[in-house]
């Protein structure tokens, strides 16, 4: 009996425990956390702090430090309850090259910021769900800030307040639906880094065809005006046949042209042959005093001599 009582102690202690790491904790607790597990160090490198929740306080806060060694050069961390729980390093942020926050000049809480922006909205009548709170430095006063935006029940932007966290006075409000987003995007916890590699802003535009095709321009396979005309010398032989050379059968036509070229050839061989004849002529006159190889000589001859 005992026994199962000490049983039933762990199991009260172990559920209490899981409740209070999971209850709502204010910036103030999260940072804590974040120096107790990291050190002084973390403390030094914060960039923002953000959270959300339909609570007067998020579950869950996360916190952007600060860091070279990350790819993108911010460490992402979530801190839920009393321990850090989640940490990533995206190769994109929105906050790469923002400023380290002086946490000597954070003098106000989560939880005072949100009594701020009740007060606001009650002012002005409006009922919001839910709110997003960011910590940053103000870019005008270069100090840490609070921006809270709050949300409907449709989840549509209703209102936006800003507060100084160093001096914990208001510095605007701005209300009604539709309102320009006043924080920084949330991005998705899953899968976050995969995503953006995945996308086309991180590939290449340049397309190696595209650059192969103007680099080399196409070339058409057409003839040449030089090759047109030694194909058309080379259709437009002469005709030196008699004009009725077309008549008759086809062996008469295939005769005449063979004794067509064997008098051509007769021809060539016959003015080749007549310089050198006269040559040897010449040189036999002078020996013997004879020529009996120089041939009858003609007009054409003479021509043929020069």
């Amino acid at each position: 009996m005992r026994r199962w009582q000490i049983v039933f102690a762990v199991v009260i202690v172990s559920t209490l425990s899981n409740h209070v790491s999971c209850a709502q904790v204010t910036a103030y607790s999260a940072l804590r956390t974040l120096g107790s597990a990291r050190g002084e160090k973390a403390l030094g490198q914060i960039l923002c702090v953000s959270g959300e929740g339909a609570s007067t306080q998020p579950n869950q806060w996360r916190v952007y430090l600060d860091d070279p060694a990350a790819r993108g050069g911010v460490r992402e961390l979530e801190i839920t309850g009393n321990q850090i729980t989640s940490e990533r390093t995206p190769v994109k942020s929105e906050w790469t090259g923002a400023r380290d926050m002086d946490l000597t000049q954070l003098n106000l809480d989560s939880d005072g910021a949100y009594q701020m922006a009740n007060q606001e909205a009650n002012k002005k009548g409006i009922e919001f769900s839910a709110v997003q709170y960011q910590l940053a430095i103000d870019p005008r006063t270069g100090k840490p800030g609070w921006t809270l935006q709050l949300s409907d029940s449709r989840s549509q932007r209703i209102g936006a307040v800003k507060i100084d966290a160093d001096s914990g006075s208001l510095v605007g409000t701005r209300w009604g639906e539709g309102i320009p987003n006043a924080v920084a995007q949330q991005k998705t916890p899953g899968n976050q880094d995969e995503r953006f590699l995945d996308s086309p802003e991180s590939q290449p535009t340049v397309s190696h065809s595209q650059n192969t095709q103007s680099e080399i321009p196409a070339t058409k396979a057409t003839p040449s005006e030089n090759q047109n005309s030694r194909y058309t010398e080379t259709q437009d032989v002469p005709d030196n046949s008699s004009p009725d050379q077309g008549s008759g059968s086809a062996s008469d036509r295939a005769h005449r042209v063979a004794q067509g070229a064997e008098n051509f050839g007769l021809s060539v061989v016959h003015r080749i042959e007549r310089p050198f004849l006269r040559a040897g002529g010449w040189i036999q006159k002078k020996v013997t005093g004879r020529d009996t190889l120089t041939p009858p000589s003609n007009d054409q001859d003479d021509d043929d001599d020069d």
